[in-house]
């Protein structure tokens, strides 16, 4: 029995766009390819690179706190006291680490200075003096040229100015798909966690496409702060989950041995599950039996991660099967679009095979994070 997707209400309506500007202040988006659709009207957009991204600073690269840290007034030594089996200092390791050290500063105020030298495994020299004697104090060293922030870049950037409160760098720079900012003049201390930073044109704009113009030319509804150019884009409309949900519930109603699920050309969006469910999947298939998903072919069928959602928690799966035996995935693509997704979780993957299955069979099938 071949059931087809689009019956139970899945519908292929999302896009994916390869090469298309906008120019800062304005809300006309162009493809010179000339894909653009009058049936686009109304559906959502995601454009990386077409804003800034804002986020906060959120962890420290090469972290070591230390706990019992120990300063004189007036010295520029820091001994600590080590349990068996911890790690004391290393010169390889620790030398030219930035460092803060609370208490130990003017008026009990937290001291910030640099590793200078490693004169043994329990004691260092910094390159300032404490100001207060302070003992059992909490150090933090880290790496002075990288943090990580709270939400990952959806377009490369490099030479940009970012304002740290207390400080302004110019040499801010970001890969796409990393959460690192690196600067080789920051200094990033643990006094920075929690800043908030604004990093030029690393973000992405969501927004709706509100008119038709032309096969070349669309009218958003929001402009776009940064201008784009041969830029990507997602389009996107019907979450084809429920659809699918309501399709499988119905198998069991079905007196057939085995049945063929198919999905016609285009791109069919699709939201992950609630949290916690039996899975972390898109489309969570569990405890199915000879059952094929066919599509039109690679690129003509596209099951996607529907753009703009939060994927935060567990780990994400396109397609996650548990307990089947005998299935098939044939002739389709599955993308993890996370360039357009909102704050997504890193840990997010294609096809999961869980526990208990078996005779899995995977035909012409491409995975691609878009």
């Amino acid at each position: 029995m071949s059931l087809l997707v689009d019956d139970f209400g899945c519908r292929p309506d999302g896009r994916f766009l390869e090469r298309i500007a906008i120019g800062a202040g304005s809300a006309a988006l162009t493809d010179p390819g000339g894909t653009l659709r009058a049936s686009d009207v109304g559906k959502n957009i995601s454009i990386p690179g077409a804003i800034d991204l804002v986020a906060t600073i959120a962890d420290l690269i090469d972290r070591k706190d230390v706990s019992t840290a120990a300063m004189t007034a007036g010295n520029t030594t820091l001994t600590a006291t080590f349990q068996p089996g911890q790690e004391g200092f290393r010169a390889d390791l620790d030398v030219g680490l930035r460092i803060t050290v609370a208490g130990a500063g003017p008026g009990g105020s937290t001291l910030l200075s640099d590793v200078v030298a490693v004169l043994s495994q329990s004691s260092i020299r910094l390159a300032d003096a404490a100001s207060t004697t302070v003992i059992n104090a909490l150090a933090i060293l880290n790496r002075p040229d990288r943090v990580a922030l709270s939400d990952y870049a959806r377009a490369s950037t490099a030479g940009v100015t970012v304002d740290l409160g207390n400080r302004t760098i110019v040499d801010g720079a970001m890969i796409v798909g990393q959460r690192g900012l690196t600067s080789e003049t920051a200094k990033f201390s643990s006094l920075d966690l929690g800043k908030s930073v604004t990093i030029l044109l690393a973000g992405r704009l969501v927004t709706t496409i509100q008119s038709f113009t032309s096969q070349t030319q669309v009218t958003l509804a929001a402009p776009a702060q940064r201008t784009v150019q041969s830029g990507l884009a997602d389009v996107w409309q019907t979450d084809s989950r429920p659809g699918l949900e309501s399709l499988l519930a119905s198998l069991d109603q079905r007196d057939v041995e085995a049945v063929e699920i198919v999905f016609n050309s285009g791109v069919y969006d699709f939201t992950r599950g609630p949290v916690p469910s039996p899975s972390s999947g898109a489309i969570g298939l569990v405890g199915l039996r000879n059952l094929t998903l066919r599509g039109a072919g690679i690129g003509a069928t596209i099951i996607r991660l529907m753009p703009n959602q939060d994927l935060h928690g567990p780990d994400t799966h396109v397609i996650e099967m548990t307990d089947c035996k005998r299935l098939t995935l044939r002739d389709l693509s599955v993308h993890g679009s996370y360039l357009t997704m909102d704050r997504v979780n890193e840990q997010m993957h294609g096809i999961q095979l869980g526990p208990g299955c078996e005779e899995i069979e995977v035909e012409r099938v491409r995975v691609f994070q878009s």
